[in-house]
């Protein structure tokens, strides 16, 4: 398992004790970074199980205040670059079962992160992160998601805070 992030320290201790994950560094404000990347994956033989892009930035901004920048910055991560790594790691999915690749999009709804703390504050909105969903929830969900056996997909996965 690879983990992706542009922040060396963060993914050096998402990896610590965990024999089987590798960090990764690359800025995903930089769309052409991830090729760099997919060359980490371990071999051409290597069948690509899963890609689970959870990236994103979400400035909080009045449209009309909103520099080229800032959008372009907002695009590269949270599309250029995702469409890129599919790109780039589409030869290495579905290998075993030459059935081809499943797409699943999950939408969570609040989580519990520390970036929907500082867009609830940038918003001047209370954030609770009890009435969240907690991070390990969704990443059950996603789990879930990826153990469906090969007859059926989860194509959109929609999870809202429980009541």
């Amino acid at each position: 398992m690879l983990a992706l992030g542009r922040d060396l320290d963060r993914l050096n201790d998402l990896a610590h004790g965990r024999p089987g994950l590798t960090p990764v560094h690359a800025d995903l404000e930089q769309p052409s970074k991830p090729a760099m990347a997919v060359e980490s994956l371990p071999g051409p033989d290597t069948e690509l199980k899963a890609l689970i892009h959870c990236a994103g930035l979400s400035p909080v901004a009045p449209v009309a205040d909103c520099p080229t920048d800032l959008w372009q910055r907002v695009m590269a991560v949270n599309l250029l670059s995702a469409a890129e790594l599919i790109r780039l790691c589409l030869p290495c999915a579905g290998r075993s079962t030459n059935t081809g690749v499943r797409v699943s999009s999950v939408h969570p709804g609040g989580t519990a992160t520390e970036t929907l703390r500082r867009v609830r504050t940038d918003f001047g909105r209370p954030y609770d992160p009890d009435s969240c969903i907690r991070p390990a929830t969704l990443a059950r969900a996603i789990v879930d998601v990826l153990d469906l056996p090969r007859d059926a997909q989860i194509t959109e996965l929609h999870l809202s805070p429980g009541p």
